[in-house]
């Protein structure tokens, strides 16, 4: 896991021009606190609701936070249905007026569908940062995903693009 953990901040730090790939929860732990600790000037969560599995793991609350309490980063959470972990619930309370009730439990069907619309029907959940790095999971059962950071820039500004439309509907 700690050599997962280097790899992950090598690539982010040094811009590097290649994806980075991750399965498991633990992993998906991993991925999510470096790019949520990369942040500068927004974050953009598609999620179903933070699964336990992952946002429970050591990091992930305090990079959350970070961006949460950082007043420069814009954050726009969307979660399909409420998280079942007490602590992110606690902390997006805590956060509610910078969020601007960008959190929607329980989303309307179209807004899902519109997601699901640009993902062949399955059901997909991403993270975009500065509109430059990503991690689209593909497969929500096993936390399979892939992104990069900066290295897919125009991806990362679709998906951040497709975000707004949806959620704007």
């Amino acid at each position: 896991m700690k050599n997962y953990r280097i790899d992950l901040e090598k690539a982010c730090k040094n811009r590097e021009p290649r994806f980075v790939f991750n399965k498991g929860a633990d992993h998906a732990n991993q991925f999510m606190q470096v790019l949520l600790n990369s942040a500068e000037e927004s974050v953009k969560i598609y999620t179903q609701k933070f699964n336990n599995k992952v946002s429970s793991k050591d990091g992930f609350i305090d990079a959350l936070e970070r961006v949460l309490k950082d007043e420069t980063i814009a954050v726009n959470i969307v979660m399909e249905e409420e998280s079942d972990n007490p602590e992110i619930l606690e902390l997006l309370r805590k956060y509610s007026d910078k969020l601007n009730n960008t959190v929607k439990d329980n989303i309307p069907d179209e807004i899902k569908e519109c997601i699901k619309d640009s993902f062949d029907k399955n059901d997909y959940h991403y993270t975009v940062v500065d509109k430059s790095s990503y991690r689209l999971e593909k497969d929500i059962v096993e936390f399979k995903a892939e992104g990069s950071f900066y290295h897919d820039k125009d991806f990362a500004e679709g998906l951040d693009k497709y975000f707004d439309f949806c959620i704007n509907r």
